[in-house]
């Protein structure tokens, strides 16, 4: 097949700034800055990448890396939504036929999508965020978020994306119909379509704001119509979403490695690594990263190949793992932030982006772990699927209870004659 893998910084895009002026993404500082870390990234071969899906176990464990490990893993990608997209699109076209993902009849195909999207080579993200409405007028009319027409959708509202967004050709969308907790409406829109716009600032790091200014969908790129029930089996059923959820926990568990090492770097500069309850809390950490490592590596051990042909890990771990590493990231960035904090404080003239050679393990401290860019990137690993509680209440919904029961049941079977005296 010819590589008709195209740049996706060459898709145009209307961007505003900040008072709704218009800007030139090649005039943007900070566009450019990550242009040139993603020159040398091998971006092409990492997106024909982040459309395949593996067959063997040791094709799932290739998967551990992706689109956010482009420029070591310091590129707009690092938020890890690019490659869970991707992950996605490709998961649903290779189910859509089976017995678990059923297809709306009045839209789609999808599978003109995928494979127009994988021959292109176009670069897809993500967000999960609510669409918000966009005000009318000065008195903060609104209008309807989603409505339907002959043709298809019409969208408009406001919701926050990360950077990676300027250098997508498309947006995977899901859109949440008032008063519903999840998704009804899932769809495949351009990055260049009429009416879509990209609100950024001067820095990239804390994300842009894209708007749906009466932004018109057609029927062929609308994958869910407006149904909840169909919109959750195509984002939360297990083998629809195992793959994308491996590679965000693998991500996930990298950059838990990064802010463990902080941790007990700033110990020992600090000096609190000879405390007794700083011990304690160290051990603690290691012992709950070494956990989601063994969750990750049982979801691999019990993987199994699906009716489509696709080995996917085992859910049961693989989800345990999920939600384990979004614990921990919590607890671990807040005692390195602890443990860091006095040192930092102590040193105004550091200097984060270009520090002298004494400081370079304080300055990755407060890079890491002490900075509003530090903070943003941890709301963002907790919150991107919404309230990390909710999650773990859909993980309680999915769990396979009848075999403890039956493991319960089994017991008291057993002791039955013990306690009733007819053994």
């Amino acid at each position: 097949m010819k590589d008709t893998y195209i740049q996706p910084w060459q898709t145009p895009r209307q961007v505003i700034g900040p008072g709704g002026e218009s800007w030139a993404l090649l005039e943007h500082d900070a566009y450019i800055r990550e242009l040139d870390k993603l020159s040398e990234s091998g971006l092409s071969d990492l997106i024909r990448q982040a459309y395949e899906l593996p067959v063997t176990a040791d094709e799932l464990s290739k998967k551990r890396t992706g689109l956010y490990k482009a420029a070591g893993g310091h590129s707009v990608f690092a938020g890890g939504l690019a490659d869970y997209a991707h992950a996605l699109l490709a998961s649903w076209h290779a189910h859509q036929d089976g017995s678990v993902l059923e297809s709306q009849p009045h839209v789609g195909p999808l599978a003109s999508l995928f494979e127009e999207s994988v021959r292109q080579g176009k670069l897809i993200t993500t967000s999960l965020y609510r669409i918000k409405p966009l005000a009318l007028t000065g008195e903060g009319e609104t209008a309807p978020i989603l409505e339907a027409g002959e043709h298809g959708l019409l969208l408009r509202g406001r919701t926050t994306f990360l950077a990676d967004a300027l250098f997508a050709d498309e947006l995977l969308v899901f859109v949440q119909a008032e008063g519903d907790s999840t998704p009804t409406t899932i769809a495949l829109v351009p990055v260049n379509a009429p009416r879509l716009r990209f609100r950024i600032s001067e820095l990239l790091d804390y994300g842009l704001t894209v708007e749906y200014d009466g932004v018109f969908i057609p029927w062929s790129r609308v994958i869910v119509d407006r149904h909840a029930a169909y919109a959750r089996a195509w984002l939360e059923h297990p083998v629809a979403k195992a793959v994308a959820d491996y590679q965000w926990t693998y991500r996930q568990q990298d950059l838990l490695d990064i802010l463990t090492g902080t941790a007990f770097v700033v110990a020992e500069q600090s000096g609190r690594n000879r405390d007794h309850h700083v011990q304690v809390v160290l051990g603690e950490i290691v012992q709950e990263l070494e956990t989601v490592k063994a969750l990750l590596l049982a979801a691999e051990i019990g993987g199994a190949t699906s009716e489509s042909g696709v080995f996917l890990p085992e859910a049961v771990s693989l989800q345990a793992a999920k939600k384990a590493a979004v614990a921990l990231l919590e607890r671990v960035f807040e005692q390195a932030r602890r443990l860091g904090g006095g040192l930092i404080a102590d040193n105004p003239n550091l200097n984060g982006t270009d520090p002298a050679e004494e400081d370079l393990a304080l300055a990755w401290a407060l890079y890491t772990v002490g900075s509003e860019r530090a903070y943003r990137r941890l709301q963002h690993e907790l919150y991107a699927f919404g309230d990390p509680i909710q999650q773990t209440f859909r993980f309680f919904e999915e769990y396979p209870l009848e075999t403890l029961k039956s493991r319960y049941n089994q017991f008291w079977e057993t002791r039955k004659p013990a306690l009733t005296g007819r053994e």
